[in-house]
């Protein structure tokens, strides 16, 4: 079928549904909740499917954090029915509730040990899948029973809404309030903007993704299904490994690299991806929010979900091996909620791959997408300082200045302290003393007594750079035209990059 005929019967049925439910007199949003309960006590209905899954844990995440908060209910199990739903008893605890609300959020399902899976048998290893709303459900023919299926397709979405959701803290109690409604309209537009893009990439009709593929007896889909989970088992396992190492709650998802290739049907023996993962932000007492983010990239596995060594073996998975086995990162965020000092907000970040080279930089600005930023860095190789003005053409430039001369004693901050103590006159004679750096071409020259042999400064943006470095006692000059592939030096480097660069 082409994509075209394919849309156009989308976007009929899409139509269609909508007015179905805009019409129907048997709506249930137009009965009250008496009427309801005594109409359909069930509500919101719910499938986990891989095989239909008997055993799980089903709740719906009314504040966006994927943990199942005090006032998340868990759903009952229809086991005649193969199906789970909820209660309007059960969201009692949730300010200016209403199914609409619980409609457009996501639910998640805790697949334990133990669980049965009608096709697979009994689970033998943990996992979770995730299911986001899209249009209603689309022409899914059950919408006066708000039937969701859960499937390891509606799970992919995770990985694309993430930046979407954002990291808004909301009370559970809350989650029905215009912060959390506001986030489910842009992750419904996320993931219909999503399933658009996959549709022309990989000829998959949108509305399967969110289809009861066992009762379709739909194999192709089934089979997509399989190898997602076994992968959603490796990363299950995976968050857990970390969770316990560091002490710490997180959530994992695949990466869009490894999505594309279950859903472009490669056949493939082993695979590379990358796992990431990110705990909730907690505010501190001093109104820093602290995260970490952790992530393996070039992780090796085969099919069946399994990790693989350099040689194509499989090993077990445990922390040692999957840092041997692939690059790893940690790094750690602390973000300043409110100005520190004046209206100047900090973020600082720790960040280690190579535990003997760990990387720490303080930012200061307001953070926005246009704004100024100013950025002290270091390493155990070098220092330097970095500063983007103000965006106001959608041409980012950028100063650097790289100390990498370790007699160079400018600008040397014990930051392992600082991030400690985190102390707002400390941080302020930071930014106060970083401010005095030039960062314009026609006043480089003051900044020479900064630069140590190896040491140099640069401004630039995507079509020109300017560099100065000193070398032998003296600062080479050199101006790059990044699309002539041309280098100036000397005085004519400086009078060309001059011209261009600050004009």
């Amino acid at each position: 079928m082409s994509h075209y005929i394919k849309m156009n019967k989308y976007i009929t049925n899409l139509v269609i549904s909508v007015i179905l439910i805009s019409c129907s007199g048997n709506s249930s949003d137009n009965l009250s909740l008496e009427e309801l309960q005594t109409q359909n006590p069930k509500i919101l209905k719910t499938r986990v499917i891989d095989g239909y899954i008997s055993g799980a844990n089903i709740y719906i995440d009314m504040n966006w954090n994927f943990v199942q908060d005090t006032n998340e209910p868990s759903a009952y199990e229809d086991t005649a029915n193969q199906e789970y739903y909820f209660e309007l008893d059960d969201f009692s605890a949730i300010n200016d509730w209403s199914i609409a609300c619980s409609q457009a959020r996501p639910r998640v399902a805790e697949i334990p040990v133990g669980a049965i899976d009608a096709d697979r048998g009994a689970v033998e290893s943990a996992y979770e899948m995730f299911y986001f709303p899209y249009f209603n459900q689309g022409n899914s023919g059950e919408q006066d029973e708000y039937r969701a299926n859960v499937t390891p397709l509606t799970s992919l979405f995770l990985s694309y809404v993430t930046n979407t959701i954002g990291n808004q803290v909301i009370e559970d109690v809350d989650g029905c309030n215009q912060i959390s409604n506001d986030i489910g309209s842009k992750v419904i537009d996320r993931v219909a903007t999503v399933l658009q893009n996959l549709e022309y990439r990989f000829d998959i009709d949108p509305l399967l993704f969110y289809s009861d593929f066992i009762e379709s007896d739909n194999q192709e889909l089934q089979d997509y299904g399989q190898l997602i989970v076994n992968f959603l088992q490796l990363i299950y396992k995976t968050t857990n490994i970390l969770e316990n190492e560091y002490d710490i709650q997180m959530s994992t998802q695949l990466d869009n690299d490894l999505i594309d290739i279950i859903l472009s049907q490669e056949d493939f023996t082993s695979t590379t991806f990358s796992v990431i993962s990110e705990t909730d932000g907690e505010i501190l007492d001093d109104g820093y929010r602290k995260s970490y983010f952790y992530s393996f990239y070039d992780i090796k596995a085969n099919q069946s979900g399994e990790l693989l060594n350099a040689n194509g073996d499989v090993i077990d998975l445990n922390l040692q091996n999957l840092k041997s086995n692939s690059n790893f990162t940690i790094r750690e965020f602390l973000f300043s909620v409110d100005p520190v000092f004046g209206d100047t907000k900090v973020a600082l970040e720790y960040s280690e791959s190579d535990p003997d080279n760990p990387y720490r930089h303080i930012d200061f600005g307001l953070f926005t997408e246009t704004s100024e930023l100013t950025r002290y860095r270091e390493d155990t190789l070098s220092r330097g300082v970095m500063f983007i003005p103000e965006q106001a053409d959608g041409n980012r430039e950028i100063f650097n200045i790289d100390l990498s001369n370790q007699n160079n004693s400018y600008f040397d901050e014990d930051l392992e302290r600082i991030f400690l103590s985190r102390d707002p006159a400390e941080l302020g004679g930071i930014f106060f003393d970083l401010a005095s750096v030039k960062t314009i071409i026609s006043e480089f020259s003051d900044n020479h007594y900064l630069l140590y042999e190896n040491d140099y400064q640069q401004f630039y943006n995507g079509t020109w750079r300017y560099y100065e470095g000193r070398k032998d006692s003296s600062i080479l000059m050199e101006c790059f035209e990044v699309e002539a592939n041309l280098t100036t030096t000397g005085m004519d480097a400086y009078e060309l990059c001059l011209s261009n660069l600050e004009q």
